[in-house]
């Protein structure tokens, strides 16, 4: 399953921080023992080179594009909410952490998971264990 995680430039240790737990987990029960994959790791200093902006812009949005889940680390910036916008737009669920700003309608999206403050890896790996049930539940 693979995801991709929205924030703010300044919070890249915690981007790296949700990364790395989602990367460990492997799915209970999973016959193919399949790990989470990050869609696009705008962190890594090869996605973050000066003067390549329409190329990471283009990189951003398809790794939303990809994924079957984004995290959304609140406070972001205008790229974070571009993000959430663009998952929202293809049908992605969303995991959305950190403080709301009560001005963006689109928190309150049928496909917005709201975590508060709190980690939202417990939540997603929650969220993937269910979808995995649900699929199992559901094969001829």
């Amino acid at each position: 399953m693979d995801f991709y995680i929205a924030t703010g430039f300044a919070r890249q240790k915690d981007h790296n921080k949700v990364r790395d737990a989602l990367h460990a987990h492997r799915h209970r029960g999973n016959p193919d023992d399949q790990h989470l994959f990050i869609t696009y790791d705008w962190t890594q200093p090869e996605n973050q080179i000066s003067g390549q902006n329409q190329k990471i812009a283009k990189e951003e949005i398809d790794g939303v594009a990809r994924a079957h889940f984004v995290v959304v680390l609140l406070p972001g910036k205008f790229g974070t909410h571009a993000e959430l916008g663009a998952a929202l737009a293809r049908n992605v669920k969303v995991f959305l952490s950190g403080p709301k700003d009560a001005a963006c309608i689109f928190y309150d999206h049928p496909l917005v998971t709201y975590v508060g403050d709190s980690d939202p890896v417990p939540t997603v790996l929650a969220w993937i264990e269910k979808e995995y049930d649900h699929a199992r539940s559901n094969e001829p």
